[in-house]
């Protein structure tokens, strides 16, 4: 996209806040540091959703999903169920995730430490997934 290149400084808690917020107005690196910053602050419900922009930005760079307004959470679910199917530990970190999120920002439950650790596992692995060709040797 053409335009002015934001920063994670550029992003305030009230962007976050908006569901329309959009997960390449960042790339994830970006969103990861925000996510650190909230952590930081005891903000675990904030980080939880930078953590999750973070993934979507950074599935997205990577072609296993493709960002869309009108999509879910489960539409970028199926996205990613259909171009890695065949990797079944990427696809249960974001469904676990998902899942966290949508408890936290969508519903009632509280965005506890634990909570944000467990996210903060499940999002190292969808960060750090390569594809086979890409390993290091």
């Amino acid at each position: 996209r053409g335009g002015p290149v934001l920063t994670a400084a550029a992003v305030t808690p009230a962007d976050i806040l908006r569901d329309a917020v959009e997960p390449d107005r960042l790339p994830a690196d970006e969103w990861m540091t925000l996510a650190r910053d909230f952590l930081e602050k005891g903000e675990m419900r904030l980080a939880i959703r930078a953590m999750f922009l973070a993934s979507l930005a950074h599935l997205a760079f990577r072609g296993h999903v493709t960002l869309a307004r009108y999509k879910s959470n489960h539409d970028y679910l199926a996205d990613l169920d259909r171009r890695v199917h065949d990797r079944p530990e990427l696809l249960g970190a974001f469904l676990n995730n998902v899942r966290t999120l949508e408890e936290v920002w969508y519903g009632t439950h509280e965005a506890t430490r634990e909570k944000a650790e467990r996210f903060t596992r499940n999002q190292e692995l969808i960060l750090g997934h390569e594809e086979p060709s890409m390993r290091r040797l």
